[in-house]
């Protein structure tokens, strides 16, 4: 597997300091956020990407997943085939989308969304297939007023029915997971052969007066997710794609969350060797 680092948190940041970040905490690369206002962007990736794989990989450090942006759920987006087009020429060959839903106000029927979302996903094979990218799609627990579809992969697998799974993969997030009630290992399971990547990351719930959860993402072994279990799972699996350290731990100032990201590197190092 690679343990590879999800961009998103630095968009000041330039090559050189990806670089520099990369080796300094000694992982594998990046899970690289293509998104507006980052360093790779929809609009320049047909030129920033290639140079930011090639850059990376004389560095030692590898790309082997993009991250879309959140909103990348449709095919037919005029950045699907940009974003596309330009992991080709870099060969990257997964890329994260975006999220769909069930919203109660909207569709008719959670039958009704889970018929939109197939089509979607069918669409998003199609064009996988034709740029030779596996498309890959993230369990995410329940915030705000909508659910997320596929939130874990139970759910997901009802998604993917009929679905090629070389084509189309499951992106096991284990905090979610562990947010939604799902055991690492048994989504694992569940998932088979559409498994293609995971997203690591801790959490706490705690019961609110009115009796609702509140998830309060944690630093890596501070929270509810059981990490031996979950390497125990990747080792039996013998895993090889690649795991994201999304660093979504909450702290006071940006000062206090760079500081405290070489432990959590450190951790999940230590975790997967």
């Amino acid at each position: 597997m690679k343990l590879v680092l999800f961009s998103k948190h630095f968009p000041k940041d330039s090559l050189d300091d990806f670089l520099r970040r990369g080796q300094a905490l000694k992982l594998d690369g990046f899970d690289l956020a293509v998104r507006p206002g980052l360093g790779v962007t929809p609009d320049n990736a047909a030129e920033a990407l290639p140079l930011w794989v090639k850059s990376l990989a004389a560095g030692g450090l590898s790309v082997p997943m993009v991250t879309g942006p959140a909103d990348l759920v449709d095919a037919g987006m005029p950045v699907a085939k940009a974003i596309l087009s330009a992991m080709d020429k870099s060969g990257v060959r997964r890329l994260k989308l975006g999220y769909m839903h069930f919203d109660p106000k909207k569709h008719a029927s959670f039958d009704a969304a889970l018929g939109e979302s197939r089509a979607r996903l069918k669409a998003w094979e199609k064009l996988g297939r034709e740029y030779g990218v596996r498309i890959l799609y993230h369990t995410h627990s329940q915030t705000g007023g909508a659910w997320y579809l596929g939130a874990n992969a139970s759910a997901q697998r009802l998604l993917f029915e009929g679905l090629d799974p070389e084509w189309i993969g499951t992106y096991l997030d284990a905090g979610h997971l562990e947010a939604e009630g799902e055991p690492f290992e048994l989504a694992c399971a569940i998932a088979g052969p559409y498994l293609a990547a995971v997203g690591v990351k801790d959490v706490v719930k705690a019961k609110n007066a009115d009796g609702s959860n509140t998830k309060v993402w944690a630093q890596a072994g501070r929270g509810m997710v059981s990490w031996p279990s979950v390497a125990a799972t990747l080792r039996n699996l013998a895993f090889e794609g690649p795991v994201s350290i999304h660093a979504e731990y909450q702290t006071r100032s940006e000062e206090e969350f760079r500081g405290a990201l070489p432990a959590e590197a450190a951790f999940f190092r230590e975790l997967f060797q």
